[in-house]
Formats: structure tokens, C-alpha cells, sequence
């Protein structure tokens, strides 16, 4: 996948909600808010702490460096960013999460009370999408490191070193904000490059649970993704039947799935020479 498609597809427009979402995402409820959990509800809108629009404007650029091929600028900002968020909200007595929409935020609600009485409480803030900048970033440098552009036969290879720290940083920010389906998604992509089988069909089994509790005019995609990676995954574990009904299910979500649809040839082919 190039990088400009798979910057589409991993960083969508930064609107005015501060994340990197959707541009058809309804806005933010909020500014730089801290909702108790698991009692409390969605706070109603209001005018976005100053503090925070000017984090959310530094992601913004942030990202359009990412787009303009200036990773380590990137990388840069983002860690900027999370050193602000981490001592305005350090670890310690709270369980801190970052959500984006209200689906989320009982989710989280909902993970609290079955974890304990530890005091959790929901953020409205840029923190979580700090990290999943930040990986993708990585990513991209993984694949222009020229130290590990080529591998054996030729094929194209990634940077380890990089993508561990992508795939470290994508966790951390998974912490925040566990039901983030495209920093799943991401991750997903960066345990296919390590060739973690398992991990990835695990992580892309979440991407498509979490994928319910986004927009709905992002869902359709957001579950496609998931299922697309579920099924790679599956391929590689040798488990064809499994992965071929999951790419039918992408079909029945979108029958222009092209992916889906060369998936499911190569699957036949498959099957074709192990007879």
C-alpha cells in the first residue's frame, strides 16, 4: 500500500473536534473536559478550552508535516503534545481514558465499574490521537529506512526497530482510548509487517468490535478494514475456511470490495494447488 493511500486511510481530516477523524464526524462535545466515570453521562457541548484548540491546532500541523513527507517534524510535535497531557494528567490514583464519541464514553463507563473502585474519568482531548500520529509516523520512516528497504529476493522490507517502537507507542495510546478502531487498525498493520499472526488476528478481532461504537457514516469502512485484516490473518494461520467467510462478509458490506474479492480468488487458488 502506498503511503499516500494509507495516509488517507489512517489520517482523516482534523476538524474542529481536535482528533484525527472523520470529516463528516459530528464535533467534539467538548474541550479539554474530565467526565467522572462510570456514573457520570456525556457532558453537553460547550466552547473548547484554549489550552486544548492550541494542541489541536499543533496536531493539525503535525499532520500536515506526516503528508508533506517531514516524519521526524511529525514525531516531534506529537511528542511534544504527549509530554503536556502527561503531566497535566500524570499516571497514578486515576485511570485516564479519551474517547470520541458517546458510545465510547459508556464503554468506558463500562470497563470502570467492572475493573474496580479505582476512580477512571473521560477525557475530551488530542491525547490519544498525539499517539496514534506519532506511530504512523514511525511507520513511515520504517519503510524509508534504505537499511532495510530490501530483503531477501528483493522484497521490500521494514525497519524492526522502528516498527517496535510503532507498535509500543500505538499500545500506549490504546491504554487511552481502547476502542479507537483505526489505532487498532494500525496496529493490526504493524503486527502484519512483524509477521505477529496471532496478535494481528486478535487486534483486528478488536478493531471490528470497536468499530460499533463509531460514527455511523464511518462504520460501514471501519468494519471492512477490521475484516479485511481478520481475514489476512487467518490466511496466514492457514485457517481458509475462517478467512473466506470473513471476506464475504466484506462483500456483503460492500460488493465493490476489490480487496476482498482478490482475497477470496487467492483463497480458491490455494485450495487448487494443496489438492
Amino acid at each position: 500500500m502506498t503511503s499516500i493511500v494509507r495516509l488517507l486511510l489512517c489520517l482523516a481530516l482534523l476538524g474542529d473536534a481536535g482528533g484525527l477523524a472523520s470529516a463528516a464526524e459530528p464535533p467534539a462535545r467538548s474541550g479539554a473536559t474530565a467526565t467522572a466515570l462510570p456514573h457520570a453521562q456525556p457532558s453537553a457541548p460547550s466552547a473548547r478550552d484554549p489550552a486544548e484548540a492550541g494542541r489541536a491546532e499543533r496536531l493539525r500541523r503535525a499532520e500536515a508535516l506526516s503528508r508533506q513527507g517531514d516524519q521526524a517534524g511529525a514525531i516531534a510535535l506529537a511528542d511534544q503534545l504527549i509530554a503536556e497531557y502527561e503531566r497535566e494528567y500524570p499516571a497514578g490514583g486515576t485511570r485516564w481514558y479519551v474517547d470520541r464519541t458517546h458510545a465510547e464514553t459508556r464503554a468506558y463507563a463500562a470497563d470502570a465499574a467492572d475493573a474496580g473502585p479505582a476512580t477512571a474519568r473521560v477525557l475530551d482531548v488530542a491525547w490519544a490521537d498525539a499517539y496514534f500520529l506519532k506511530a504512523y509516523a514511525l511507520v513511515e520512516l520504517s519503510a524509508g529506512n534504505d537499511a532495510y528497504k530490501f530483503g531477501k529476493g528483493g522484497q521490500p522490507q521494514s525497519d524492526p526497530e522502528r516498527l517496535a517502537q510503532a507498535r509500543t507507542t500505538l499500545e500506549r495510546g490504546l491504554e487511552l482510548a481502547p476502542y479507537h478502531p483505526r489505532m487498532l487498525a494500525e496496529l493490526g498493520n504493524v503486527l502484519q509487517q512483524q509477521r505477529d499472526w496471532k496478535a494481528m488476528l486478535r487486534t483486528f478481532a478488536e478493531a471490528e468490535t470497536a468499530a460499533a461504537y463509531a460514527p455511523a457514516d464511518e462504520q460501514d469502512l471501519l468494519y471492512g478494514r477490521a475484516k479485511r485484516g481478520i481475514g489476512y490473518a487467518l490466511i496466514e494461520l492457514g485457517r481458509l475456511d475462517e478467512a473466506e467467510a470473513k471476506y464475504r462478509e466484506c462483500l456483503r458490506i460492500n460488493p465493490n470490495d476489490e480487496i476482498a474479492a482478490r482475497e477470496l480468488e487467492y483463497i480458491s487458488q490455494r485450495r487448487e494447488k494443496e489438492e
